[in-house]
């Protein structure tokens, strides 16, 4: 009877542990296709193992989750175990639109490509993108995108910011880089144009980082470098927002356009108190945790 009883627990224990952790095929790949750190991509990959998802679409989701996260760490760890799918690929449903062996090995060779970038390495960042252009011509934009940035990087080494480079407070008088990083660790500045609407609708983001880096040692602010009517503009947008952060306007000189190159809208840029810029890109760039968390390692992302 005791020993019955034991069974029957034991059983219950079981079953309700399956119940618990079982999820479908399609909840496991919104969970790996979701994830925004390390941590939530392994625990989404362990589930959709449970679930029977194979190991090539596991690998897939994980070798993209670095690539969008540009985590140079993360994407050197998965390298072997991409070669090993390599070594055995099947063709089978692909979230990149993977065909071939030759088109996985492209996409491995772009994540090498990524790894040579972090450490700088000009020689085997090109024999790697390279090769991802070879093997995976229809994703040559991608790749473009890739030198593209390993070029700008080089700059951003040489780079030092000037503080004393005058800027516009809107409603207000002439200020500077430097007045407006203070003591601060850095400054994060998005730049936007009321001629470029996808720019002006990424203000909405800034003001939200804003708050949620506030108390981190990191300043954030929105520069207008629009030409005509800039001034009134930064205010106009500013009051149909309800923006509290800092808002600016480029001087009529362009100082910051021309040194920092910024060619497209809208673009964040991440200026370290010593004037070195240690990001570049788009407001929505995941990449830019991984920037502000090199300048404070205590800084959590929006969805973490």
């Amino acid at each position: 009877m005791l020993r019955s009883f034991r069974l029957l627990s034991l059983l219950t224990i079981v079953a309700c542990s399956h119940a618990c952790i079982a999820v479908t095929i399609d909840e496991a790949m919104e969970m790996l296709t979701s994830a925004r750190s390390t941590e939530q991509i392994e625990a989404a990959a362990a589930k959709a193992r449970r679930a029977g998802i194979t190991n090539q679409r596991i690998a897939e989701a994980k070798m993209l989750f670095g690539i969008k996260t540009q985590d140079a760490a993360y994407l050197k760890m998965l390298l072997p175990d991409l070669e090993i799918i390599a070594q055995k690929f099947e063709q089978q449903p692909s979230l990149a639109g993977i065909r071939t062996v030759e088109q996985w090995r492209g996409l491995v060779s772009y994540t090498e490509a990524m790894v040579s970038m972090e450490q700088r390495n000009q020689d085997k960042f090109r024999e790697h993108i390279t090769d991802a252009i070879w093997n995976f011509p229809q994703q040559a934009e991608l790749f473009g995108q890739a030198i593209e940035k390993f070029q700008l990087q080089q700059k951003m080494d040489m780079w030092v910011i000037d503080f004393s480079t005058p800027l516009i407070e809107a409603g207000a008088s002439e200020t500077t880089l430097g007045a407006l990083i203070g003591s601060k660790k850095a400054l994060l500045l998005f730049f936007w144009s009321s001629n470029v609407e996808a720019s002006v609708q990424t203000l909405e983001a800034a003001e939200k980082l804003y708050h949620h880096l506030r108390g981190s040692n990191i300043v954030v602010a929105t520069v207008n470098v629009g030409t005509t009517e800039a001034e009134s503009t930064t205010e106009k947008v500013r009051d149909e927002k309800k923006l509290t952060l800092p808002c600016l306007v480029e001087s009529s000189q362009r100082v910051l356009v021309r040194q920092m190159e910024i060619t497209s809208l809208p673009r964040a840029i991440l200026i370290t108190q010593q004037g070195r810029v240690i990001f570049h890109g788009h407001p929505m760039d995941d990449s830019i945790w991984k920037s502000l968390k090199r300048v404070v390692p205590t800084v959590t992302s929006l969805g973490e």
